[in-house]
C-alpha cells in the first residue's frame, strides 16, 4: 500500500507545481508513517510482532486470544489505510476545483479560458505583438465627412490592410489611425461587397509586424479566442481594446443581420465585440490570425443576446484578399447570368412555375447562353441540389473552379422573347462549363 500512495501523490506533484511548502509525495511520507506508528499487538508482547505471515490459528504457538487480536490490530490497520487514501483524494480534488489555473493544467485544458489563469497566459504577449498592426480605419466623402469608423488588420508588409466592405461603404477616401495617433491616408482599397470584405493599400511601411495567419480549418470550440480592435467612433475610440473568451461555435450561417450577399459561414465567440471592432482580429493562443470580427447580435424583435459576436474565417478571407490584391476584385467561376428569385411551390405545375432563380438577362456568348440556356428560364437545381435562393446557387457554384461541368436543372415556363407564358412547360437538364468573366 504504501507505494500506491507515493505513486498517487507523485503523479499528481507535477499538476501542482509549489502549490505548498511540502510536496505531494512528503504528506503521503506522513500519513505512512502514522499508519506505520499504529501499535502492531495491543497487548504489547513482543511476540505480537508475528502477524501477517502466522495469523488465526496457523501456529499452535500462537495462543487464540493473541492471534485474534492480531486479526482486529489487521483490519484497524486496513481500515486506517483506506481512510487516509480517501483523505488524500478529496484534499487533492478540493484544491483542484478552488484552483482555476491547477483545473485548467489537470482536465488538459491548454486551450481554452482557463489558460489566461495560468502562469502561461499568452494574453499580455499577444497583446504586444499584434496591437500595433491593428489600426483604426477612417471612411469619407471627398475628404471632407468622416462616414464610418472600424479597424483593421496589417498582414502584408507590402502595405496591405484587411477590413469589412462595410467599414469603406460610400466612400471616395480612406485613412487609418495607429496606436499613437499618427493618420496615414490609404493610396487604394478594394472591395468585395458579397462577402464583406475589402484590403486597403498604404504607401509606407508601418513599424509593426504583419500579423501571421493559423488556420482556421482546425479551431475546436471551446479553444481560446482573442479579439484585438478599436471599438468606438470618432471622439471616443478605445484605441487598441483586447478582449478574451472562447470559440463558442462554427459554421454559423443563415441567420439575420449579416451584411453578406453570399453564403459565408462564419466563427461564433464570446470575446467581446463592439461598434468599431469589425474588421479587426480574432486570434488564437498563438498569436495567429484566425478570423475578422465582423458582425454581432445583440437583439432581435423577439430576445436579447450577451456575447454574441461572429468572425469571418481566415480560411475563407485568404483567396479573397490575394485576389483583390493581384486583380481588384474577386474571379470566380461564373453562368454568365443574373437571376432574380421566382416564388411558386417545390414543383411547377401546369400554370405555376416552381421556385426557383429566375435567369433576367443572359450575357451574350456567356457559358450559360453557349450551353442553350435561354431567358427566363429558371434553375431549380445544380447537380442535383435543390436552388430556391441567391444565396444557395452561389454556394454552389463557389465550390467549383473555372473549366467544371454543372448541371443545372432548368424549368422553362416562359418565352425567352417576350416573358410570355408558354402553351407548355419543358423540363430540361443543360450542362454547363463554368469560366472567368471579366466586368
Amino acid at each position: 500500500m504504501r507505494p500506491v500512495f507515493r505513486s498517487l501523490a507523485g503523479s499528481l506533484q507535477p499538476r501542482f507545481g509549489s502549490a505548498s511548502e511540502l510536496s505531494m509525495t512528503a504528506h503521503a511520507e506522513l500519513f505512512w508513517l502514522f499508519i506505520e506508528s499504529i501499535p502492531r499487538e495491543r497487548s504489547g508482547d513482543s511476540q505480537g510482532a508475528q502477524s501477517l505471515e502466522r495469523g488465526l490459528g496457523q501456529s499452535p504457538n500462537v495462543p487464540l486470544k493473541k492471534g485474534w487480536n492480531t486479526m482486529k490490530h489487521r483490519g484497524f490497520k486496513r481500515y486506517m489505510e483506506i481512510v487516509m487514501m480517501i483523505t488524500l483524494i478529496v484534499v487533492c480534488v478540493l484544491f483542484i476545483v478552488r484552483d482555476p489555473a491547477a483545473q485548467a493544467e489537470v482536465t488538459g485544458d491548454s486551450g481554452g479560458l482557463g489558460l489566461i489563469y495560468s502562469s502561461d497566459n499568452p494574453v499580455p504577449q499577444i497583446a504586444a505583438d499584434v496591437r500595433p498592426a491593428v489600426v483604426k480605419v477612417i471612411a469619407m466623402r471627398n475628404r471632407a465627412q468622416e462616414v464610418g469608423y472600424g479597424s483593421g488588420v496589417y498582414v502584408d508588409a507590402r502595405g496591405y490592410i484587411v477590413t469589412n466592405s462595410h467599414v469603406v461603404f460610400g466612400a471616395s477616401a480612406v485613412d487609418i489611425q495607429l496606436l499613437d495617433g499618427t493618420r496615414i491616408p490609404v493610396a487604394e482599397f478594394f472591395q468585395d461587397e458579397d462577402t464583406d470584405l475589402a484590403v486597403l493599400k498604404i504607401d509606407q511601411p508601418l513599424d509593426a509586424t504583419p500579423v501571421p495567419f493559423g488556420n482556421s480549418d482546425e479551431l475546436m470550440i471551446g479553444e481560446l479566442a482573442i479579439a484585438i480592435g478599436n471599438p468606438g467612433a470618432d471622439g471616443s475610440t478605445f484605441f487598441g481594446t483586447v478582449t478574451a473568451g472562447i470559440i463558442s461555435g462554427l459554421d454559423r450561417e443563415s441567420f439575420s443581420g449579416t451584411s453578406f450577399n453570399r453564403s459565408v459561414k462564419v466563427i461564433q465567440t464570446d470575446a467581446a465585440i463592439n461598434f468599431g471592432n469589425s474588421g479587426g482580429a480574432l486570434l488564437n493562443r498563438r498569436g495567429e490570425l484566425i478570423g475578422i470580427p465582423t458582425l454581432k447580435i445583440a437583439s432581435t424583435w423577439y430576445s436579447s443576446y450577451e456575447n454574441l459576436g461572429f468572425a469571418i474565417p481566415i480560411n475563407t478571407v485568404r483567396p479573397i484578399l490575394n485576389d483583390l490584391i493581384e486583380f481588384g476584385v474577386v474571379r470566380r467561376p461564373r453562368l454568365g447570368v443574373e437571376v432574380v428569385a421566382q416564388d411558386g411551390p417545390d414543383r411547377g405545375m401546369r400554370r405555376y412555375p416552381p421556385a426557383g432563380m429566375k435567369i433576367e438577362l443572359l450575357l451574350p456568348g456567356s457559358p450559360a447562353e453557349e450551353a442553350g440556356v435561354k431567358r427566363f428560364d429558371i434553375i431549380t437545381h445544380v447537380d442535383g441540389v435543390r436552388i430556391r435562393t441567391f444565396i444557395e446557387l452561389s454556394r454552389e457554384l463557389d465550390l467549383r473552379a473555372a473549366g467544371d461541368q454543372v448541371t443545372l436543372s432548368i424549368s422553362r415556363y416562359f418565352d425567352d422573347e417576350t416573358g410570355d407564358p408558354l402553351a407548355s412547360a419543358e423540363t430540361l437538364e443543360i450542362i454547363v462549363t463554368l469560366r472567368i468573366i471579366e466586368d
